[in-house]
Parts: structure tokens; sequence; C-alpha cells
């Protein structure tokens, strides 16, 4: 689970374009739009469900898939929102802090 939530965020910030980095100046947000991770780490029965409930319970995210099989997750977010990477990565962390994994 440890290893998945890692994935999951690190392919949240790479998703965003790079000149949203640039500066740092403004929070890197993902803006409206499908989003798909490739996550190795899919080896629980118990790791799928909670990452899925995980992410399609933060604000502006919908549509939350994930595929064992293929190792990926996929989510929308929703038209007029911005997901934050940084707070995406906070919930993620204290979910898998939660379940004991550490992030």
């Amino acid at each position: 689970m440890k290893n998945m939530l890692k994935m999951l965020v690190l392919a949240a910030i790479i998703a965003v374009p790079a000149a949203a980095h640039e500066g740092h100046e403004a929070p890197v947000t993902l803006k409206v739009g499908r989003y798909t991770a490739t996550v190795k780490a899919l080896v629980c029965g118990e790791c799928g469900p909670q990452v899925k409930k995980t992410v399609a319970s933060f604000p502006g995210v919908r549509e939350v898939t994930v595929d064992k099989e293929k190792s990926t997750l996929s989510f929308s977010v929703k038209k007029g929102k911005n997901v934050n990477v940084a707070k995406l990565q906070a919930v993620l962390k204290a979910a898998s802090e939660k379940m004991g994994m550490g992030a």
C-alpha cells in the first residue's frame, strides 16, 4: 500500500504540465480532465478499494476506477474544479498512515 500511494502521488505530479512547476509561484493543480496512474503495488485485495475510496472522497474528483489487472488508477477532475496536488498527497498520506503503512 505504501508504494502504491507513492506511485499515485508521483503520477499525479507528473501528469501536470511542466510549466506548472516552474518557479512554484502557484500551487500545482490538476485541471479538468481524466488522469491515469500506473500503480504497480496493487497486490492485496484491500489496496484498490481503499485507494479508490480515498481519491473519490477528495473534493473535485469524480469517476474513480481502479483496475488491479492493469495496475492502474484513473480519475476525473470535475468541470470548474481544480485538484491541488499537495492536498491530494496529504490526503493519501493520511489514509496510508491510518492503515499503518506510512507514505
